[in-house]
């Protein structure tokens, strides 16, 4: 349905701005847009032309009828509230326009253009140009606000979303102004109303003709009207007879528990009680950031749709994350909201983990020996230039051996390894990729001799285990990372580098399984702040990684 009404409103939005390019040819003169409303309707006036038009109009307004009754609460963003109160006005403040035009000459044969609608509306009956130039603006809002709920998901809409909004003001402006300069030059080329009604009948527009266009106006008017009315009167009905069903319990905050209405979604539950919760699309499944983890409750609700199945699979969601929108409880149910309500549209494109979960990796961090007297030592300029050329190096060895860079700490770095699983591999990775830095800071002491009071020197530490890794830091900057014992641990082991006056240090279980057996003598058990009891680590020197590396490379 969703599709199918974005797909309508398409070809209608088509319609209308070809509609309102023509209307701005006016402005050169009305002779001109009469001339050019044969180009920009003969389309729509082929027979598949024609039942398009109609059939999307149909299509959407009848859509809209029916997702305001689906709707159990009216409480939405100001955005949507206007986009929902300009739909609703369209069809009624435009039923006399349709009757003129488009039932006009299905029905009645008349043939009207731009400069017959132009005196209707600025000779005979000079009231209604107020009324065209407010409909203008109407079903532009409408249309904008669709189109900027459907773009805002793609990533390259911030960039593009400017210039589409110089096109947004300027094309209704420039719609506006034709329609006044032709009807100006309307009404300069008629005498008086008598003679503007001959002209009118040239068009096939008789007095008769124009009652039943006006009656018809009147009761297309009326009939959407009343067809509002009747969904409006149908949901307070409903909303009246279907209290008293199922809770739904917020998990995370307080216990708070919500009464839900029988077939209203988890997030119109959540619109109702006034409580804050992600939606960038407006809740029309079009996006995934209003995804909850259901914690209790989840063996009585059905599967999800293929529409939610799809989204849910793109962002690789693990079992039990559920659409808000999309999710209709019809037992008890507790959820844990994952993203927050102030969330962007680049966010919920964020692969579902990132919010935040349990993973094991491998975690390393390096750091570089002597920064403060490599600036005490150097020039501003020079001192940049060397640690720009450090970092490079750095981030070349972790795409090679598939690191994430986590955490830049303004002389080192943190990075983790199997995110996307598999311990062994991840060990493996880690441990290449340190001594992969180690060997790149080797050759960029040699490649900047000249430029060096010292050579640089760097820490490895290297551990293994369960972190909490998702997407961290002040909304505008957020990055994937991690945080727990696992990366505490890290960073004193490279910590510990300084103090065992070795290069790498790195926790028996991750070497065990990259696969590593590293000589004896460089086992040891140390205390690690923050940790209770000893943990068993390897200090290997220069001479041990190189042994290690050999055997490696060794058949």
């Amino acid at each position: 349905m969703t599709r199918l009404r974005l797909g309508s409103g398409i070809v209608l939005f088509v319609y209308v701005l070809g509609h309102y390019l023509n209307h701005a040819l006016g402005i050169v003169s009305v002779d001109l847009s009469v001339a050019a409303q044969a180009i920009f309707t003969a389309p729509w006036k082929t027979v598949p032309g024609l039942i398009l038009l109609i059939g999307s109009g149909l299509t959407h307004m009848g859509l809209a009828m029916v997702a305001l009754a689906r709707r159990r609460t009216l409480r939405m963003s100001a955005m949507e509230v206007t986009q929902y109160l300009a739909g609703l006005a369209i069809p009624v403040i435009m039923a006399e326009h349709v009757s003129i035009g488009l039932i006009g000459s299905l029905v009645d044969g008349t043939s009207v253009n731009f400069f017959d609608m132009d005196l209707i509306h600025w000779v005979i009956f000079p009231s209604k140009a107020y009324t065209t130039i407010g409909a203008i603006f109407v079903v532009w809002l409408h249309a904008c606000i669709g189109i900027h709920f459907n773009l805002k998901l793609k990533p390259w809409y911030p960039r593009t979303a400017p210039f589409l909004l110089v096109a947004a003001v300027l094309i209704p402006v420039l719609s506006v102004a034709g329609h006044v300069a032709g009807g100006m030059a309307a009404a300069a080329r008629v005498q008086d109303v008598e003679e503007a009604r001959m002209a009118l009948a040239e068009a096939g527009i008789s007095p008769e003709v124009w009652g039943w266009i006006v009656a018809r106006g009147r009761w297309l008017s009326a009939s959407v009207g009343a067809v509002i009315a009747t969904v409006l009167l149908y949901r307070m009905a409903r909303q009246a007879m279907l209290r008293g069903g199922p809770m739904l319990r917020l998990a995370g905050s307080g216990g708070r528990s919500l009464p839900v209405d029988p077939g209203a979604t988890v997030l119109e539950v959540l619109r109702d009680h006034g409580v804050p919760h992600a939606s960038v699309c407006g809740g029309r499944g079009r996006c995934t950031t209003c995804r909850v983890k259901v914690v209790d409750g989840a063996e009585s609700l059905p599967e999800p749709h293929p529409g939610e199945a799809a989204a849910l699979h793109r962002i690789e969601a693990e079992a039990g994350v559920r659409l808000a929108c999309q999710l209709r409880p019809h037992a008890n149910l507790a959820v844990l909201p994952l993203l927050p309500p102030g969330v962007t549209a680049r966010q919920g494109r964020q692969k579902a983990h990132l919010a935040g979960r349990e993973q094991t990796v491998a975690c390393l961090f390096i750091d570089l020996r002597g920064s403060t007297r490599l600036g005490e030592s150097r020039l501003p300029y020079d001192v940049l230039f060397i640690l720009n050329q450090f970092f490079t190096e750095m981030e070349a060895a972790l795409t090679a051996h598939r690191g994430h860079y986590a955490t830049f700490t303004g002389d080192g770095l943190m990075a983790l390894f199997g995110l996307a699983g598999g311990e062994e591999a991840a060990c493996a990775d880690a441990w290449g990729c340190g001594c992969d830095m180690l060997g790149r800071v080797a050759r960029l002491n040699q490649a900047l001799a000249e430029e060096l009071p010292f050579p640089l020197r760097i820490g490895v530490g290297i551990h293994f285990g369960v972190a909490i890794v998702g997407d961290i830091g002040p909304p505008a900057v957020r990055h994937v990372s991690a945080i727990g014992d696992t990366i505490n641990t890290t960073a004193r082991l490279e910590s510990m580098t300084k103090d065992l006056g070795v290069p790498m240090v790195i926790s028996a279980a991750a070497a065990e399984r990259a696969g590593l057996a590293p000589p004896p003598e460089t086992r040891r058990e140390v205390e690690v702040r923050g940790r209770v009891g000893t943990l068993a680590v390897h200090a290997l020197s220069e001479e041990s990684i190189a042994a290690l590396r050999g055997a490696e490379a060794t058949p």
